[in-house]
């Protein structure tokens, strides 16, 4: 985590810089990467409770024949980030958790197949570019944020400073609704 927080603050700073240096596609590019390493610093907010539960529950789980089902969430929820995650420790769970249960579990819990695994974490380790609009929202708070006052070009998203600035539930990570700043669109694609 501590690595993943060090390497967003060099991304933003590099993201600042490409400002400096008038390249907004360069700093785009750095923010989606700030993006990214922010859903991972949440998804390890989250696996870091369920490692310290499995770590309480070890004998019991241990001596189970199956998964109990008590644990199965917090189980499941593990092995799914195991392969999606940077974690060593993760992928040697699940090469235990393979032989103490078997591929069958090991297969359900990377499918979700039973439906149990945290829904954030699934959300955050989608691979999905986020919109150009949210790109240059999270620029010009960064910009405020560092006290650099840059001139986006006006073609850019002039709606979204309306509400950014004028609008106290504007949410710039909604993806569709009543939310006139919505950079979704309601066509299932």
């Amino acid at each position: 985590r501590y690595k993943k927080v060090y390497e967003m603050k060099k991304k933003k700073d590099e993201a600042i810089t490409a400002l400096k240096q008038n390249n907004l596609d360069i700093a785009k590019a750095k923010m989606e990467s700030v993006i990214r390493i922010e859903d991972t610093i949440t998804v390890y907010d989250i696996l870091g409770p369920l490692c310290e539960i499995l770590k309480e529950r070890i004998t019991y789980l241990c001596e189970a024949q199956e998964v109990p089902p008590d644990i199965k969430a917090q189980l499941d929820t593990l092995i799914y980030a195991s392969t999606r995650v940077d974690v060593d420790d993760l992928y040697q769970l699940r090469n235990l958790v393979l032989r103490k249960f078997g591929s069958f579990y090991i297969e359900a819990a990377d499918q979700n197949k039973d439906g149990l695994v945290n829904i954030n974490v699934i959300e955050k380790l989608k691979i999905k570019p986020p919109v150009d609009a949210l790109l240059i929202i999270r620029l010009k708070q960064l910009c405020k944020e560092r006290k650099f006052n840059y001139e986006f070009p006006e073609e850019i998203a002039p709606n979204f400073d309306q509400g950014m600035n004028n609008n106290p539930n504007f949410n710039p990570y909604s993806t569709g609704g009543d939310n006139p700043y919505s950079m979704g669109n309601n066509n299932n694609n």
